[in-house]
């Protein structure tokens, strides 16, 4: 089978949309290392799956090197998830790797893009794919303006949105650019979908992750309670709460 990643012709792993260290290290594993998976769907069937969102995608070559960025950004995630929660307003974190954290962050938006599990299925990132596939085979995360991204959170409630994975989403628009919101490990990413953009606007570009490795992150306890309140709600629509 061709892998998705390098396109070459070879056995394929089974591998994790969304890594498993995010489901480990915020427990959302049950006792029988279950987890639950809900919708606001009214049609869709809760479920509680072994084990997180996986398929065969990529060949053991591919596997072994997102699994490389993945033991890097895990570290970072887990000391920006502790320093968050003794934060009070904006903050920057130092991740001390552009290329490796970019990479992973991209490696996720991606792969959610290309699964074929119907978890992933309303999202696309259509012509973006292949720019993206592309920058992660060649191991070149681009310029901060290339699908850059930012953080958003609420501090007194880190431990109950890191309960959270939200699959990624169109969002809206931000300076002319199309955003995608992903939710996973306690924070809102917002990814602003361009490449080789020309102007790319100064106002924005200070939002998102630097080369430098710096991190913004913006602390909207209010906004993020509505969010919250919103999908309970939903939920509770649904039938499923």
């Amino acid at each position: 089978m061709e892998c998705t990643l390098c396109k070459s012709e070879l056995d394929l792993s089974k591998s994790h949309i969304l890594s498993e260290f995010i489901y480990e290290y915020n427990q959302l594993y049950d006792s029988n290392h279950r987890y639950q998976v809900v919708s606001t769907n009214p049609n869709f069937k809760s479920k509680k799956p072994p084990k997180g969102i996986y398929e065969k995608l990529l060949c053991k070559k591919c596997e072994d090197h997102f699994r490389d960025l993945e033991d890097k950004a895990s570290i970072q995630l887990k000391n920006l998830q502790d320093d968050t929660k003794k934060r009070a307003s904006n903050f920057q974190f130092n991740t001390s790797n552009y290329k490796s954290f970019k990479l992973f962050q991209l490696s996720l938006l991606w792969r959610c893009s290309v699964s074929n599990r119907p978890e992933f299925q309303d999202f696309t990132l259509a012509q973006h794919e292949e720019n993206i596939r592309n920058m992660l085979l060649n191991n070149r995360p681009g310029d901060t303006s290339d699908y850059g991204f930012y953080a958003i959170c609420t501090p007194k409630n880190i431990d109950s949105v890191k309960q959270l994975i939200i699959a990624p989403e169109f969002m809206g628009n931000m300076f002319g650019f199309d955003t995608v919101r992903l939710i996973y490990f306690g924070f809102f990413w917002i990814f602003i979908i361009a490449n080789n953009a020309i102007n790319f606007p100064s106002e924005l570009r200070e939002r998102l992750f630097s080369k430098s490795g710096i991190l913004t992150v913006f602390v909207d306890n209010k906004g993020m309670d509505s969010f919250l309140l919103k999908i309970a709600l939903e939920l509770r629509k649904a039938g499923k709460i």
